[in-house]
């Protein structure tokens, strides 16, 4: 059942008898029983972070300058300022690399029009209205900075625009840094030594320089008013952000049993899930896909009585602000949208995605689909009794499969076709609790890689 097929009369009557939620970000009458965001004084140690947050996949702040506690170069305040990274040695090398066609791709940003007061039926003040034109990189964070100091963002007929999720480390820009080659200057190491709990597995199982841990990681630069759709993360990764400058609003939201939030191949968000977190409607419609997947009881039925825990059974829901210097924790398999918030001027923040023992059985599921959309694509596309030559057709595949897969799917499918043991050895440093699901996922990536493969090699 999709968010459509359910009965959206029977939840919006629901709400009428339920007490206002003192958390809701809506003010509204709501089942969800909004929670606000925990916050922590200091960062957990590994152990309390696994136990009482990544396994149970609890979403935590870390409220003050963490950032300068870990020894952070961008905890001077450096990032505040747009205009350093349009002059940073990195930017400046992505651009002429750029400019020369040397393989560093053009962006565009996501905008945003805010939406006349009069129309009752908007859900949000701001809307997204699509991508911008191209622009190098360092073009485009110059008119972030101008446009930051003239305050377009707060005309009341302006357009906010977004730099949404720029993979500031998933391009080789290095050889185009002047006479600095690979000893270059990196924003990375503004954010180094990184974050103590977040110890990613995918790095020290296929290396740091590899480009699938690289393309999980974004910067983020955003005017108040825009934001995200609601999503999932890739590769039911963790994640953690931390905010630099501005704020942004987050709402957060847990489905029980996890595989219940796993989008579909190639997908940013789980069937029925709401396309909005921020307008009026959101609670109901949150609701109403907590439901999606279990039997609705009649309300004439005799034996069903008001449970505002029974109506949201199985989804806990998030909601609360990050602030300047402030690090947040989000679990793997949550729905969460973010808003940058009005009255600080742009929002920018970086956020790193990772794999670790908590959620390396996810993972492990996400290349199990992966391999079993490989093996269909090469079954359709040329079975190997009819193929003479199958390393050829298993490249075809791949390729076909990029424009099907997330290019993390994607990414991942190719690390596990060049590295035979990489899902046992993800397997065997899964969570104990995990650890029996995880090796059985495991073998079956291994017998499916194998079919796959044959006696090619990629």
């Amino acid at each position: 059942m999709n968010s459509q097929d359910a009965p959206l009369g029977c939840v919006h009557d629901l709400t009428e008898l339920l007490e206002v939620c003192p958390n809701c970000p809506n003010g509204q009458r709501c089942p969800l029983g909004w929670l606000p965001l925990p916050r922590l004084s200091a960062p957990p140690d590994a152990e309390t972070y696994l136990r009482e947050f990544a396994v149970p996949r609890t979403p935590f702040v870390v409220s003050g300058n963490c950032a300068r506690a870990w020894g952070w170069p961008a905890a001077d305040g450096r990032w505040r300022d747009i205009g350093y990274f349009a002059e940073h040695r990195q930017v400046r090398a992505m651009d002429a690399q750029a400019r020369r066609g040397q393989g560093i791709r053009l962006i565009s940003f996501n905008v945003f029009k805010r939406q006349d007061a009069v129309h009752r039926e908007a859900k949000t003040e701001w809307v997204s209205r699509g991508s911008s034109r191209k622009f190098t990189l360092r073009s485009a964070l110059l008119l972030l900075k101008v446009r930051a100091k003239r305050r377009f963002h707060a005309r009341r007929k302006a357009e906010a625009l977004y730099l949404s999720a720029w993979p500031y480390d998933g391009e080789d820009w290095s050889s185009g840094a002047a006479g600095e080659s690979a000893g270059v200057y990196g924003l990375g190491l503004d954010i180094g030594p990184g974050v103590a709990f977040a110890k990613c597995l995918l790095c020290s199982e296929l290396g740091k320089v590899h480009p699938l841990p690289r393309r999980l990681r974004w910067i983020y630069i955003g005017e108040p008013g825009t934001g995200s759709a609601p999503h999932v993360d890739p590769l039911s990764t963790h994640a953690w952000m931390w905010q630099a400058a501005g704020r942004k609003e987050w709402r957060i939201v847990r489905r029980d049993p996890v595989a219940d939030a796993f989008p579909a191949l190639g997908a940013s968000s789980p069937p029925g899930a709401p396309l909005d977190m921020f307008g009026p409607t959101v609670c109901d419609a949150l609701a109403t896909w907590a439901q999606s997947v279990r039997p609705w009881q009649s309300l004439e039925a005799e034996s069903w009585k008001l449970d505002s825990d029974g109506l949201t059974d199985g989804l806990t829901a998030w909601a609360g602000e990050l602030k300047p210097g402030e690090l947040l924790f989000v679990p793997a398999g949550t729905l969460h949208a973010v808003r940058n918030a009005a009255g600080t001027g742009p929002s920018v923040a970086v956020s790193h995605n990772y794999v670790d023992a908590a959620n390396v059985l996810g993972a492990l599921r996400c290349l199990e689909r992966a391999l079993g959309a490989l093996l269909d694509e090469l079954g359709q596309a040329c079975p190997r009794d009819q193929c003479k030559d199958h390393q050829i057709s298993v490249c075809l595949a791949l390729e076909h499969l990029e424009s099907i897969l997330s290019i993390h799917e994607h990414g991942l499918l190719v690390a596990t076709l060049s590295d035979a043991a990489l899902p046992g050895r993800l397997a065997a440093r899964a969570a104990l609790s995990d650890r029996a699901a995880a090796e059985a996922i495991a073998a079956m990536c291994l017998e499916r890689q194998t079919q796959a493969l044959g006696t090619a090699e990629i």
